[in-house]
């Protein structure tokens, strides 16, 4: 069917009635949507141009362009250079890339599951159908690799490109965007975790801190994975100089596979060097963690030191909402929302395909504060 058929014609053809109150694009976009979502055109024939249609329902141009990059953002055409403008077929996925520093079947990698599960469900929901996730992961292997070009997941990637189905990404991992567009030369948006959506870690320092003096410690040690973002601890100095409090001595140890056993030697080492001192200068009754893997290591070491928790040390950590972990003593929880993180990279990556202006600062996912009680 042509645009100047005089067959009977598709909704599309009819003159667009405008309301003065509602953006034109938004109208334009809701009429094609309608129209495309009926089935009322050829998928193997081009839609009327831009030119036509802005003739035809007396707008400008910008107008129709602007509906036509929503109508892509969502999957439902496919813009062809040269070649004019199609439906996309409905057995064809359009698909969101993310990109995972480890492996998705590496134990410590329980966070970034979480999260893909969270963006895989929510591409299926939100778009119909018409979505799915593709993950991208074991990049941090990658790093050193003498011919990327040649790995299954690059391969993988250049596939999906080449098929113009992979419309962008998301980076769960901070720099892997700057790392994958220098290796892949390809320029599509990417979404990066820390740069667009970044975790409200100065919370976390505040909160924790003014809820273990609420319990009456107030002789804390903060174990903490080595990371760039240092919003927790000035969340933990503002806590400590709003409080008068002494400052709180930080323990630092290496994240990544070996975490949960690098926290375990971090905690042996402390309790033994304030165990050695004459005064108990260093002597805590209260425990902040970073991770909740970690945690897992921290406890273990207070347990095989004969300490109790919360007799002896009170416990809390920094955590992912909706998994738990067995620590064998009682741990309050700082939870962050996979899902909330989820959402708001999902969120911006919209904004992205649909070409529209992004905030110039990232958008903060909260935590809230779950206490767990005598035991978890």
């Amino acid at each position: 069917m042509s645009f100047d058929s005089e067959q009977t014609g598709p909704e599309v053809l009819e003159k667009l009635p405008l309301e003065r109150k509602k953006p034109l694009f938004i109208q334009v976009e809701q009429r094609l949507r309608a129209w495309i979502e009926r089935g009322e055109w050829d998928v193997s024939q081009p839609l009327p141009s831009t030119d036509k249609l802005a003739e035809r329902w007396g707008v400008g141009n910008t107008v129709i362009q602007k509906a036509m990059v929503r109508l892509a953002a969502d999957g439902l055409i496919e813009r062809k250079t040269r070649n004019g403008t199609f439906i996309r077929p409905g057995r064809q996925k359009v698909i969101v890339g993310v990109l995972v520093g480890p492996s998705l079947m590496d134990e410590f990698a329980y966070s970034h599951r979480t999260i893909y599960s969270a963006l895989s469900a929510m591409t299926t929901q939100i778009m119909d159908g018409i979505w799915m996730c593709r993950p991208y992961d074991g990049l941090m292997k990658l790093f050193d690799c003498p011919d990327l070009s040649k790995s299954p997941t690059c391969q993988q990637w250049t596939e999906d490109i080449r098929s113009g189905l992979l419309k962008g990404a998301i980076a769960l991992d901070p720099g892997l965007d700057l790392f994958w567009r220098r290796e892949t030369a390809v320029d599509i948006p990417i979404v990066q975790i820390g740069k667009h959506v970044s975790i409200d870690f100065d919370a976390f320092g505040w909160e924790a801190v003014n809820f273990l003096v609420r319990a009456g410690r107030k002789r804390i040690v903060y174990f903490r994975h080595n990371h760039e973002d240092f919003r927790d601890i000035q969340g933990v100095q503002r806590a400590v100089q709003a409080l008068q409090l002494r400052p709180i001595e930080i323990q630092r140890f290496e994240g990544g596979v070996q975490m949960e056993k690098n926290a375990f030697d971090a905690a042996l080492r402390f309790i033994g060097q304030w165990r050695a001192e004459k005064d108990g200068g260093r002597r805590a009754d209260a425990v902040m963690v970073s991770d909740d893997i970690a945690v897992r290591g921290i406890t273990t070491a207070l347990l095989k030191s004969h300490l109790r928790a919360p007799d002896d040390f009170m416990v809390i950590a920094q955590a992912n909402e909706g998994i738990e972990h067995h620590y064998g003593v009682p741990v309050e929880r700082f939870e962050f929302s996979s899902r909330g993180i989820a959402e708001s990279l999902f969120d911006i990556l919209k904004k992205c395909l649909r070409r529209e202006k992004l905030s110039e600062s990232p958008i903060f996912v909260s935590g809230r504060l779950r206490e767990t009680g005598p035991s978890n």
